[in-house]
């Protein structure tokens, strides 16, 4: 289990993302790696994304300037 420190000082379980998820580990994979490319993603928000590619892009595409389309081939390139 990786344990990540948070800002405030508490300690995050990356694990949390793989706990609730059935479908697979493609839609881990997709969560984990837009947090190592974003690193400002909020953790949480990206877990209610349930992994589909679509959501992923729109919520960094509010914080970058690329287009979620752009969004969704860099995170498919990635782990594909």
């Amino acid at each position: 289990m990786s344990r990540f420190y948070t800002q405030s000082g508490g300690v995050s379980d990356m694990a949390a993302l793989q706990i609730h998820d059935h479908r697979g580990p493609d839609i881990v994979d997709l969560r984990r790696c837009a947090l190592d490319l974003w690193l400002g993603l909020d953790r949480r928000k990206v877990a209610r994304t349930r992994g589909e590619p679509a959501r992923i892009a729109r919520l960094v595409a509010r914080g970058t300037s690329l287009s979620e389309e752009c969004i969704t081939s860099i995170l498919r390139r990635r782990t594909g």
